[in-house]
């Protein structure tokens, strides 16, 4: 990043204003290594697009096959190793502070955008059975539950 860059300034993209860099690079699943990167250099992982999309929501509305297709890791707060696909972003994002029940302005939450099982769509149905959307999915719902608190 250029020295003094500020990474909260939205740029318009696709229609949008308020896109920011980290919403782009986490969409595009970190391909371009930047998201830890912008995240150092103050940018926030809860900022929200004109759509209420935090980079938590654009992460897991990269390309379905892309978004389940890599396998999780742990990533500390303060990590500085490179990751790529959806479902690293997705984790590294929460691991510093990401809320993962951020509702966007039509209520979408982050795991709602990923396939889920028995939603009668035939891609989705697909890609579940094939097994690789299960870890994402699974992931964000134990997070959205550990974020809400217990229920009383």
């Amino acid at each position: 990043m250029v020295a003094g860059a500020d990474p909260k300034i939205p740029f318009p993209y696709g229609g949008l204003d308020k896109y920011t860099v980290l919403h782009f690079e986490s969409y595009d699943g970190n391909r371009h290594g930047l998201v830890a990167d912008l995240v150092r250099a103050g940018a926030d992982v809860n900022q929200k697009d004109d759509r209420g999309y935090t980079p938590l929501h654009s992460a897991a509305n990269n390309s379905q096959d892309a978004t389940c297709l890599t396998n999780l890791k742990s990533y500390p707060a303060n990590a500085t190793v490179q990751f790529f696909g959806a479902a690293p972003t997705l984790e590294y994002l929460v691991a510093q502070g990401g809320n993962p029940n951020a509702p966007a302005n039509d209520g979408t939450k982050p795991i709602d955008i990923v396939p889920k099982p028995d939603t009668g769509n035939l891609a989705d149905g697909a890609v579940w059975m094939s097994g690789t959307c299960k870890a994402t999915y699974d992931y964000l719902k134990s997070v959205s539950a550990a974020a809400s608190g217990p229920s009383g």
